[in-house]
């Protein structure tokens, strides 16, 4: 994962390269965020989080990237 944004701003990453199985369900929490270059945040309500991701192929010369955006929902809402 090379870049995340929260409301458009860079922050830091927070999962690291890894290999898994194209089947594999990433997981993890994420409610503490540190900002790229500085400072840091705690998601909200009402944030939008976005994801990219870079993805290499197991043949040669196959890769693909992909990213999400998600708005945090009320509590209760989701």
């Amino acid at each position: 994962m090379p870049y995340a944004y929260v409301n458009g701003k860079s922050i830091n990453p927070p999962y690291s390269p890894h290999t898994a199985v194209n089947t594999y369900n990433f997981h993890g929490s994420m409610k503490k965020y540190q900002y790229t270059g500085g400072g840091s945040g705690t998601i909200a309500t009402g944030n939008k989080v976005t994801f990219y991701w870079f993805l290499k192929g197991a043949k040669p010369n196959t890769a693909a990237d992909r990213y999400i955006t998600c708005k945090v929902p009320k509590p209760g809402s989701a």
